[in-house]
Formats: structure tokens, sequence, C-alpha cells
């Protein structure tokens, strides 16, 4: 006699189950590897730029590189005096001095969240930002600092070619992460709320909109949702860059689920320290 032996298989229903099991771990568990890859590229480009700036101190001590002269990174690699090294999320690495004279190595990715900058330094209005600290130096030189007068006499010479940008143009991956990381460690407010109030926040379209402050006349960059439409009146915003830094204001106005922007621009118009007023005002500098 012959057995016939009966094999059951997955039915249809079960099959379908598994895969949204799956579909569903991969959705949570996705996120989590980007980001563990992400930290790791960025604490490589860091590891990295710490040792660029090693060789280029040594470069200068051994009078092989001069400091006041505007130097290239590619330059200096091309010339074997630093490593071939590159930031490993595509950042361009580049030399900054500050007005104290202190130099560092920054990357377009990973410190000014600009993934693809057309050449060293450049930031969402970078144009707007150098073109009106020109026309303070010369255009208003012994003028009293006021921000809607320079403003005013700087669009009737210039125009008011305002650059639209988006927050990804300011804020890569992994700085958006750490920013929410802070706030929730600040507020309490759970990651995906703010994660959410994140994805609001950037779906939308941005101008990028000079400010001048009015005791030290230093120049400052936010981000506006109407393009200053009236001259005179500035926005309130989420976004400010200021001395080679953007800094976040992380107001929710209690609704904890979405940010609210603020009208900061006004105690910055009359601050003495631009950062340390930024900082009173909640705002976190961005990393």
């Amino acid at each position: 006699m012959k057995r016939k032996s009966k094999q059951k298989g997955f039915t249809l229903v079960e099959l379908i189950v598994v895969i949204v099991i799956i579909l569903i771990l991969a959705a949570l568990l996705i996120p989590f590897l980007l980001r563990y890859v992400e930290k790791a590229k960025e604490a490589n480009c860091r590891s990295g730029m710490s040792s660029l700036l090693t060789e280029y101190s040594a470069g200068v001590a051994e009078g092989a590189i001069d400091p006041d002269k505007d130097q290239d990174i590619g330059d200096l690699q091309k010339a074997g005096l630093i490593s071939d090294f590159s930031c490993p999320s595509d950042g361009e690495l580049y030399i900054k001095q500050d007005k104290d004279g202190v130099i560092t190595i920054r990357c377009t990715y990973h410190d000014d969240g600009k993934k693809d900058s057309g050449s060293s330094g450049k930031f969402p209005g970078s144009d707007t930002f150098k073109k009106l600290q020109e026309f303070i130096e010369t255009d208003w030189s012994g003028k009293r600092i006021n921000n809607d007068n320079i403003l005013r006499e700087y669009f009737k010479k210039y125009g008011k070619n305002l650059e639209n940008v988006k927050v990804d143009d300011a804020i890569s991956s992994s700085q958006r992460e750490k920013l929410i990381d802070e706030i929730a460690k600040k507020t309490g407010i759970s990651r995906d709320t703010l994660t959410s109030a994140f994805d609001a926040f950037q779906g939308k379209e941005y101008s990028a909109v000079p400010y001048v402050t009015g005791k030290t006349g230093e120049v400052i960059m936010y981000y506006s949702t109407n393009g200053l439409e009236n001259d005179r009146t500035h926005d309130p915003t989420n976004l400010l860059y200021y001395n080679g830094s953007w800094y976040f204001y992380p107001n929710m106005n209690g609704s904890k689920n979405q940010f609210s922007p603020g009208y900061i621009l006004p105690s910055l118009g009359n601050s003495d320290d631009v950062q340390k007023t930024l900082e009173a005002n909640g705002c976190i500098k961005i990393q």
C-alpha cells in the first residue's frame, strides 16, 4: 500500500501577515540603522578634520604653510602638506579663520549643513550676506547703524533678490537628529512628536533674509516665510545664521505638535552680545 503524505504549506493570508510583520519591523529598524550609520560617518569626518588641523598647525610651525594666505584644502593635499582625507558624507572641507584669528577646519555637511556647496564657506543667503557686509563698510561707513535704513538703501542699490531656500540647505540629517535629541532632553517632548514637527517645518518654502544689529552692525541671516514683503517689518523665525553658525529656536507655543516662529530679532537689534542674546532666547547652536 502506498502512503500518501500531506504537506501543509502557508496559506495566502498567513503569507500576507508574515510580509506585513516584516515590513513593519523594517520600517521601525531602518531609521535607527541609518541614524547610526550617519553618526559613524560624522565621527569619522570629525576625527579626520582633527588630524588635518594638527597637520596644518605643524605645517605652519615649520613654515611650509602661510596662515595669513587663503589656503584651499585640496591644494594643500595635492602639495602633500596634509593628508588626503575627505568627508564620508561628501561634505566639502575648508579652512576658516574667525575675527580673532583662530583657525579651524570645517565641513559644509557636518558643520554648515549645506550638502553641496559650490565653494568654501557657502551657505543659504551667503551672497546677500557678504554683499551687505561690504555695503555697510563702504556706502554706510560712518553712518549710524539702523537696520531699516540700511536695508532700504541696500535694496535700492542691489534690488531685493532674496534666495529661496529649504531647511535641508542649512541643517543636515545628522544635525537634525542632534537637535531632536537635545530638544527632547530639555522639554520632555517625545522624539516622534518632534520628528513630525520638523517634517512640517522642513516642508515649507523660505527666503534667506538679512538683518543688521543696531549696536554692533553685524549681519544676521534668518529664514522667513513671506520673504520680507514689508521692508521695515521683519518676520518671526525659527532658524538664524550668525558668525559662522546656524541657531534654531525650538518654540512649540504650548501645542507640542509644531514649531512656532518667534520674534527674536528685536532683542538682537539692541544687543551688545548677539550670541549671548540668542542663547538667552532659547536658541540652540547647531553643531
